[in-house]
């Protein structure tokens, strides 16, 4: 833990002390709400950096997106969180709320990662959320570019959860591509190449 928080505040110390400080604070948040989802954010923000370097995206909103990507999530009881058993239909609609709340939180400080974040689960096939919160991208971001940044999210941050979590999401080395494009259609290309370049590995 110590090794990957280190590695976490080396990156961000790039940013400029006062975005610096703006996430420092919004993880410390994610932490003391629930130290898992804490540790998977990291993760998926350094592999999101990463990605943004082999496709040529902005690779600071990249990590800051990641490293967020999950924030909305303090709102959701911690029970929920660690439960590895199906989840009942009421409990996916609690979880599904978690891109729009994160939205929510972060929009005024990073409102292109939190353009991003809204929208990391809308290529999975269980998209959500359903609808987004009004005005859709108020400051009028291009939304391709959104989309893309934010399918690559998904990808890693299914990865990261396939590959920790103790659950219905659990890594088998047989064949992974063929796993994660499943769950994230039309996707394979981008993995392959993230399995290539050992981001996903």
């Amino acid at each position: 833990m110590a090794g990957l928080e280190e590695l976490v505040g080396q990156r961000i110390s790039l940013l400029g002390d006062e975005r610096k400080e703006k996430l420092d604070n919004y993880l410390e948040r994610i932490r003391k709400a629930h130290t898992p989802t804490y540790l998977h954010c990291l993760r998926v923000g350094i592999k999101s950096q990463d990605a943004a370097k082999l496709f040529g995206c902005n690779t600071e909103e990249m990590l800051i997106a990641g490293l967020l990507h999950d924030i909305g999530k303090i709102y959701i009881p911690t029970e929920i969180l660690d439960q590895h058993d199906e989840f009942s239909e009421e409990q996916y609609r609690k979880i599904e709320s978690h891109p729009a709340d994160g939205y929510c939180i972060v929009e005024k400080d990073f409102p292109f990662a939190a353009e991003i974040l809204l929208r990391h689960h809308k290529y999975c096939k269980r998209s959500y959320p359903k609808k987004l919160p009004e005005p859709v991208n108020p400051r009028g971001f291009n939304l391709q570019a959104i989309a893309g940044y934010a399918r690559i999210l998904s990808v890693i941050d299914f990865y990261d959860a396939m590959t920790t979590r103790v659950d219905n999401y659990e890594f088998s080395e047989e064949n992974p591509i063929k796993r994660i494009a499943g769950a994230r259609p039309g996707m394979e290309g981008v993995i392959k190449r993230l399995f290539e370049a050992k981001i996903l590995a």
